[in-house]
């Protein structure tokens, strides 16, 4: 099924929550300095409905900040569910900055030839350097929710806050 809406949610200074769907802006969530809720908006079923929908098909920001792009382009959304797929992702997103093996081994803290071995879908890597590599070139992978988005589109909120 293809979902028309796009939503962006985002933190602002790790207080506020907001969410803006097809150009309207709401604040989700309010909290005070100490963490606790202030603030929050119920959504109707259907708003629930196609938020959660919207948020599981954006679930993948994967690079466009690492290449300076702007909030207006788009994001590549991919699944990286084996080695394979980690070493295209790391392929693509350390040649679209431009930089070496050495380059991103340097700025990930790893060797360089653990950032090879990744490039060519090594699957015994070690996840805390796989994760220092991703971080690195700002891809960050998103769990998806097992249950459907109008049942627990408050877990999916409380997840990004």
């Amino acid at each position: 099924m293809k979902h028309e809406t796009d939503a962006l949610l985002t933190l602002h200074d790790g207080s506020t929550l907001t969410v803006e769907v097809d150009g309207v802006t709401v604040d989700l969530v309010r909290r005070d300095p100490a963490g606790k809720v202030i603030s929050g908006t119920m959504l109707a079923p259907d708003e629930a409905h196609r938020l959660g929908q919207a948020l599981i098909a954006n679930a993948f920001d994967v690079g466009s900040s690492a290449r300076g792009e702007s909030k207006g382009d788009p994001v590549k959304n991919r699944h990286m569910t084996t080695p394979e797929a980690v070493a295209r992702v790391v392929h693509e997103e350390r040649a679209a900055q431009g930089w070496t093996h050495a380059e991103l081994a340097c700025r990930a803290n790893v060797d360089e030839q653990f950032v090879a071995q990744l490039e060519r879908g090594h699957d015994r890597a070690a996840l805390a350097q796989v994760l220092a590599v991703l971080d690195v070139l700002n891809v960050h992978a998103t769990a998806l929710p097992s249950t459907a988005p109008e049942d627990n589109i408050h877990a999916i909120i409380d997840a990004h806050i």
